[in-house]
């Protein structure tokens, strides 16, 4: 849990303190739910991506986050 809690936070979309953490609730002795829980950093990145197609289709995806 810890290696895969580690691994999203090196992705640097999430807050570096409190940012990234398990919520263990118990089912029964041998079944628990895994919670994630994720609290987004403020990255202040954006990206757009245009392609183009040899058959004059086209494609615009943008996306992001700010401040």
């Amino acid at each position: 849990m810890e290696n895969s809690k580690n691994r999203v936070q090196s992705l640097g979309y999430f807050e570096q303190r409190d940012g990234v953490n398990w919520k263990l609730t118990r089912i029964s002795d041998e079944l628990a739910d895994l919670d994630l829980i994720l609290q987004e950093a403020k990255t202040g990145r954006a990206f757009v991506k245009v392609g183009i197609g040899g058959n004059s289709r086209y494609h615009v995806a943008s996306g992001g986050a700010c401040c």
